[in-house]
């Protein structure tokens, strides 16, 4: 694996991808340690999260449940409600058992990363799209499981927090990224749909793999 450097300062917009449709009318969505209420998960493989209140709570208690069990997990913030769309992670995800699961935040707004995402079982991919703006405020840690991120086209990742893929790779597929601080980002690799925001990230010493 290696390790790279983000850059202060330095942001660059990358290529658009098609997102699924989603309906106008939305929820706002919280992970907690709260229990999960104002929506439903399904009991496939992945388990949706679809919310009906117009603001919801997926409860750390059933993601962690599920994630360990290794089935996957979504979460959506697109309902019959009336709210923003937006979807914050504020209490931690740690996955801790079980073979391999994906974890799929989707956002119709904005989605914020505000507390940290792990594994230390498994692989956790992480796939994190937006029809906003993504922020990751907290370390996002997958055990080898890629990570992607889709902001809207014309809107930013803002990472302020590490990224560890270990031998996954670190996938940009739309918007832009931006950094505040100087962050680390550990993956076999760096894929960006664009050439122009491959200066963003600096190559620092080859990791251990």
């Amino acid at each position: 694996m290696k390790t790279y450097r983000f850059c202060l300062g330095i942001a660059a917009f990358v290529g658009t991808i098609f997102l699924p449709v989603v309906a106008r009318a939305t929820s706002d969505v919280t992970v907690s340690t709260s229990p999960t209420s104002g929506g439903t998960f399904s009991v496939a493989n992945p388990a949706v999260f679809t919310p009906t209140a117009d603001a919801a709570v997926a409860g750390t208690a059933d993601i962690v449940t599920k994630l360990n069990a290794g089935t996957g997990v979504t979460l959506n913030t697109a309902s019959s409600a009336a709210r923003n769309g937006n979807l914050t992670v504020s209490s931690a995800i740690a996955k801790t058992a079980g073979a391999n699961a994906t974890l799929t935040l989707n956002a119709v707004r904005d989605l914020a990363v505000n507390a940290a995402i792990s594994s230390t079982v498994g692989t956790l991919p992480l796939v994190l799209n937006a029809g906003g703006n993504i922020s990751i405020t907290q370390a996002i840690t997958s055990n080898g499981g890629n990570i992607t991120f889709a902001p809207a086209a014309g809107q930013t990742l803002t990472l302020a927090a590490n990224l560890n893929a270990g031998a996954g790779q670190l996938l940009l597929q739309t918007g832009g990224v931006e950094s505040p601080a100087a962050v680390t980002v550990t993956a076999s690799g760096v894929q960006v749909s664009g050439s122009s925001a491959k200066s963003v990230l600096t190559e620092g010493k080859q990791g251990s793999s």
